[in-house]
């Protein structure tokens, strides 16, 4: 199968093989036999064709090759086990070998008829020498490999060891070709024949010219590229693998937090106003200013069923008395600051914060406010009392319902958005009602400098949204106020995310090359792996494909994990804040289109890093690495 003619290499000024002649059998073992550095590995690197030879010829079945041989097609035959053999320390033993066969059954076989069988979920750094070997053996078999080119295979193992190797090499050697380099006298034993590189001049030594029987040979069906498993399964291994350092790992996921948290901070301030307006002050209105009575508005609007209830504001619309600018020293007689709130409890979201008595159950009734009630006695006393108040068309005397509790700036936030201002400090704040108020619908004087406010109050925020979204693209004179909370916290939302922003799209890339710098040197150290993948007949493209793919997952995977620790903490940390009031919105607000948009600049980011770190890293053949750890001579 195998001729070689004259061979002559030099390495330099040393001549190691001059004018190289032999003729290999088919099959059987053929003992490479000699002291370290007398070119039983130059021949074994000529033959595998990891390097060029100065003269002569390597006849290889039906091909000629001069200088060097084709090493892609000398490695469809040869099976090349060093004296370290090369695994992929983060798969275990029977993951290794399912890289060189899709037949598990055989792969089972073949660990069983080597003594592998309680190894095979070990790691190879848990292997022993002679174990490494074996398992070296079977990956050559499962290939289909027909040459078995050894390099030293017991120089390191124990005399067991290598009777171990040596007795496997036997009964292979009738269906293989093994040629094995050793000094080792015990392998003189087990050859068919010997060249002996001490004394080139007669390198044939024939032991025996029949082939020792084998009543038990060892062979394996060679395994297509058709039928190779796909490679990514076993690279997304290496970030789940034990024993890999995670400290990297952690890091990036508190990062990720805390880039996270940042977004949700600096959530866009519409954003943020919307998530507040729904979900904190619980919005459910919006109010509509008018300049006439609005008969066909109204009309218009109680068709909608969603709609609790329409009130017109008596505080926000009752007439001051003036009518230039020269009457601002008229002095009314009647009330001006009473406020209305809904009539039906399920319309005002804040019908349950009554302290004493109860919310309304007739029109003249009032509510009032705790610090009113406490300014006129005690407020558990005062319920079921009637309080004389001068309206616009005359005097009534309400009963007092029910007093409310203190107000927080979160409720505060509520009444102002049903058009309820209580920004003068006003201790004698009382409530009327929408019922109360119909009475003045049809008053034609009934408006304050042309102006009439209606508040409409709706079952939930998004029907409410809803009905403003489509009304304001119909409406005509009228003009609609969206639900809106407190200017200043509005403004403080921009500023969050004015010097928020900035800080998250910063922090990103920075962590990520961080983390990609750890990698790269992570892979520098076990950059042999990328050449096992190849030594293991994967193409270069799929492995750096493989590769790139690994790392976006592995980075998506913390990315999760860190959003999975993030929402509770930030759901946690609104409802403490929501409790004790430390400020009045809800501190973190999740935009889902920033989270998206953030998750595919970490994946494009990784993409890119990752390719560039494969560039520096300079992924090429197996043998490079081969060669550049081993004696070439």
């Amino acid at each position: 199968m195998i001729n070689c003619k004259n061979i002559y290499k030099k390495y330099g000024v040393e001549e190691v093989l001059i004018d190289f002649s032999y003729d290999f059998p088919n099959t059987g073992f053929v003992l490479l036999y000699g002291e370290s550095g007398c070119g039983k590995t130059t021949l074994l690197n000529i033959l595998a064709g990891l390097i060029e030879f100065d003269k002569g010829k390597v006849i290889f079945g039906d091909e000629t090759y001069y200088i060097r041989v084709n090493m892609d097609k000398a490695s469809d035959h040869i099976g090349y086990i060093t004296q370290d053999p090369h695994f992929i320390d983060y798969l275990t033993v029977i993951d290794n070998l399912k890289l060189c066969s899709t037949d598990d059954k055989e792969i089972e076989t073949m660990l069983s008829r080597l003594g592998l069988s309680d190894k095979k979920n070990s790691y190879p750094q848990k292997l022993s020498g002679g174990e490494k070997q074996r398992v070296a053996i079977i990956q050559a078999l499962l290939s289909g490999k027909s040459i078995l080119l050894l390099d030293e295979p017991t120089a390191s193992l124990d005399k067991e060891n290598k009777i171990l190797i040596f007795k496997t090499l036997e009964n292979l050697k009738s269906s293989k070709l093994i040629l094995c380099c050793s000094h080792d006298d015990e392998a003189l034993a087990y050859a068919d024949q010997i060249v002996d590189f001490n004394n080139l001049g007669n390198i044939q030594i024939p032991l025996s010219t029949v082939q020792t029987a084998n009543s038990n040979p060892i062979d394996a069906k060679p395994n297509s590229d058709a039928s190779k498993r796909k490679l990514q399964p076993f690279m997304n291994k290496l970030y789940t693998y034990p024993k890999r350092e995670k400290k990297s790992r952690r890091l990036l996921i508190i990062v990720f937090i805390f880039a996270f948290f940042a977004l949700c901070l600096c959530d866009t301030p519409q954003s943020k106003t919307e998530s507040n307006i729904e979900y904190v002050y619980k919005l459910n209105q919006y109010y509509i200013i008018s300049k006439n009575i609005s008969e066909n508005l109204l009309q218009r609007l109680s068709s909608d069923k969603h709609i609790v209830e329409v009130n017109l504001l008596y505080n926000r619309s009752v007439p001051d008395g003036r009518t230039t600018e020269e009457d601002e020293n008229i002095k009314v007689t009647y009330n001006m600051t009473a406020k209305t709130i809904p009539f039906n409890g399920d319309a005002f979201r804040l019908s349950d914060r009554i302290a004493f008595g109860s919310y309304f159950t007739k029109a003249e009734q009032i509510i009032l406010s705790f610090e009113m009630a406490e300014s006129i006695g005690n407020p558990a006393a005062l319920i079921g009392e009637t309080l004389k108040v001068n309206m616009y068309d005359g005097s009534y005397n309400f009963e007092i319902a029910g007093v409310f509790n203190k107000f927080t700036e979160i409720e505060r936030q509520y009444l102002s958005a049903s058009g309820i201002d209580w920004t003068d400090g006003s201790k004698n704040v009382f409530f009327i009602n929408g019922e109360f108020t119909k009475r003045y619908i049809n008053d034609k004087g009934f408006f304050a400098h042309g102006d009439r406010f209606y508040t409409v109050y709706f079952d939930n925020f998004k029907n409410m949204k809803t009905s403003y979204e489509s009304n304001i693209k119909n409406r005509t004179s009228d003009i609609l106020v969206y639900a809106r909370i407190n200017n200043s916290i509005s403004s403080l939302f921009t500023i969050m995310f004015s010097i928020l922003l900035p800080f998250v799209l910063t922090v990103i890339p920075i962590a990520l090359l961080l983390y990609y710098q750890t990698r790269k040197i992570e892979m520098l150290y076990n950059r042999h792996i990328f050449s096992v993948y190849q030594y293991l007949g994967y193409a270069v493209d799929e492995i750096k494909r493989s590769w790139v793919i690994g790392s976006l997952k592995e980075i998506l995977r913390v990315v999760v994990i860190a959003l999975v620790i993030s929402i509770p903490a930030m759901i946690v940390l609104n409802m403490i804040n929501l409790k004790m009031i430390f400020l009045p919105f809800q501190i973190f607000t999740a935009n889902i289109l920033m989270i998206i948009i953030m998750i595919a600049l970490v994946s494009v980011l990784s993409i890119i890093i990752s390719r560039k770190t494969l560039k520096k890293i300079k992924v090429t053949g197996w043998y490079s690495i081969l060669l550049k750890h081993r004696d070439l001579i």
